[in-house]
């Protein structure tokens, strides 16, 4: 089978409907074609050969992500295909319009088959080197009878059903274990490359599957930041500083506290720069650095307006106060 198209929007923004007038100035009957469909899309259009289109749909179901449900609607819609044929060359003789019409109805009821498929993405974060649970958020259905977690729809990572629990030959034997109760997938030594959507696919008991897709986004532990004084300098009686504590990783925000409290968001970069009034003047800026699974940060003080006065000792003084406090207010309530 030749493949003749991909209907996808291109970097050009070219949509469906350009794609399909090309087919029909072509001359080329959508009923000419058979779709594959992948997460509740068209990814690809095939040209038929000849007229064996039981054979092409069975490897259509064998082949893309179907769900029966799907395979029944597309088998029903190659069945219609042969008297659709007829139809089709007796609507279009009689012009453009009525062929046109034909044609977009034929779509509609190829794309209808893709939305039986959920397209809600659970997501959920994760430090490299650490462990995972992989699970939906949905109550799972009553009597199942079989589970599979798929890394891609090309690579099992294991599967359940009323025989056995099985853990497939890969990169992934060896960290996860399966809960065939739960459905949940636990995952251990969590790697960078680990990240991305896993499909989580469960067989119900009147045989029709059901799909979810489970995003996971792996992140490192953020570094300390160390705040580097780039400029200070009293200007009357304000104060222009110039602070930074940028780290390498691009995926981190970046949040900087004063006396008073977190600065507006557009300070919320790795430099902090800004011209304070002596009635916003702070004693300490902390600049705090995170991403999902971490957060670190680092504390310069002044005196005003802007006399550095950071030192080992008001670093120990900082650290006795957050020991200390939570323990004397501890004792008072005891």
């Amino acid at each position: 089978m030749k493949v003749v198209n991909i209907l996808k929007s291109n970097k050009d923004g070219v949509s469906f409907v350009p794609k399909w007038m090309q087919f029909l100035h072509l001359g080329q009957s959508l009923s000419n074609f058979i779709f594959t469909f992948r997460s509740g899309e068209i990814f690809k259009v095939t040209k038929w050969q000849n007229d064996q289109d039981v054979a092409l749909v069975a490897g259509m179901c064998a082949i893309a992500p179907f769900t029966l449900p799907q395979c029944c609607i597309l088998g029903a819609l190659n069945c219609l295909l042969h008297s659709w044929k007829v139809l089709e060359r007796s609507m279009c003789s009689r012009g453009w319009f009525w062929c046109l019409a034909l044609e977009l109805l034929l779509l509609h009821l190829l794309v209808l088959a893709t939305s039986i498929q959920g397209d809600s993405v659970e997501v959920i974060n994760a430090v490299s080197g650490g462990n995972v649970t992989l699970s939906i958020s949905e109550s799972l259905p009553e009597n199942l009878q079989g589970i599979t977690w798929f890394y891609t729809y090309n690579l099992k990572i294991a599967d359940w059903d009323v025989r056995r629990l099985r853990y497939y030959e890969n990169r992934f034997k060896g960290r996860v274990r399966l809960d065939a109760q739960s459905g949940v997938l636990y995952m251990s030594n969590v790697q960078k490359e680990d990240a991305n959507i896993y499909i989580f696919r469960v067989l119900k008991e009147t045989m029709f599957e059901q799909e979810w897709t489970v995003r996971l986004q792996v992140f490192d532990p953020v570094p300390k930041p160390d705040i580097k004084i780039e400029k200070t300098a009293k200007v009357e009686d304000d104060c222009y500083l110039k602070l930074s504590c940028v780290i390498p990783d691009e995926s981190v925000n970046y949040t900087w506290y004063g006396d008073k409290g977190p600065f507006p968001k557009e300070f919320q970069s790795g430099v902090l720069e800004t011209t304070l009034k002596s009635q916003d003047y702070s004693r300490c800026y902390t600049c705090q650095v995170s991403n999902p699974v971490s957060s670190e940060n680092d504390t310069v003080c002044f005196s005003p307006p802007c006399t550095l006065v950071r030192s080992f000792a008001v670093e120990w003084i900082a650290s006795w106060l957050v020991i200390t406090v939570p323990t004397i207010l501890g004792l008072l309530f005891t």
